[in-house]
C-alpha cells in the first residue's frame, strides 16, 4: 500500500503568509508606505562596459561577424541584461529586486503599515526620480574627472 504525499506546504495554514498582496486594503498611494532605495551602480557598470564592447567592436573590426556582433548581439542583450541590473533595496526588510518591480514589493513591514493606514511622513523621492539623481551625479563626477585629466584617452 502506497502512502499518500504530503500536502504541499502552501496549502498548510500554518505556512500561509498572514497578509499578501491580495488580502491589503487597496491604497491610493501605495509608494508612500514603502522604504525603497534605487541601486543603479551594477546597471551603470553594465551601461559602460556595453558602450566600450561596442566601441571596441566598430572601430577596431570591420569583417562580417563583428559588424553581426555590434549590431545584432550587443543590442539584444542591451535590450535584455541591462534592465535587469538596475535594482532596488527595501531598507524595512533588506530585499533586492528589479527596479521594475518595486512597487510589486510588499514585506511584513511595508504590509503592517499598509493595514493600519500609518504612511510615512516623510516620503522622499521615489526609485526612478533617485536614479535620475544618481545618473546626474554619475555625469558630475565624469565631467570633472575629464576636466581634472584622469581620463584613459
Amino acid at each position: 500500500m502506497e502512502q499518500a504525499a504530503p500536502p504541499p506546504p502552501t496549502l498548510d495554514p500554518e505556512f500561509r503568509p498572514h497578509l499578501s498582496d491580495r488580502s491589503l486594503p487597496r491604497v491610493v498611494h501605495p509608494g508612500s508606505y514603502r522604504r525603497i532605495l534605487a541601486n543603479p551602480f551594477l546597471g551603470f557598470l553594465g551601461i559602460g562596459l556595453w558602450v566600450a564592447a561596442f566601441r571596441q567592436v566598430l572601430v577596431i573590426r570591420t569583417d562580417p561577424p563583428a559588424l553581426f556582433l555590434a549590431f545584432v548581439v550587443l543590442p539584444a542583450l542591451a535590450v535584455i541584461v541591462l534592465p535587469r541590473l538596475f535594482r532596488y533595496h527595501c531598507l524595512d526588510c533588506g530585499r533586492s529586486g528589479r527596479l521594475g518591480r518595486w512597487k510589486h514589493h510588499v514585506c511584513p513591514t511595508v504590509a503592517l503599515r499598509i493595514v493600519e493606514g500609518r504612511p510615512r511622513r516623510f516620503r522622499g523621492p521615489g526609485p526612478l526620480l533617485q536614479m535620475f539623481f544618481w545618473g546626474v551625479l554619475l555625469a558630475v563626477v565624469l565631467s570633472l574627472a575629464n576636466l581634472a585629466g584622469l581620463t584613459l584617452r
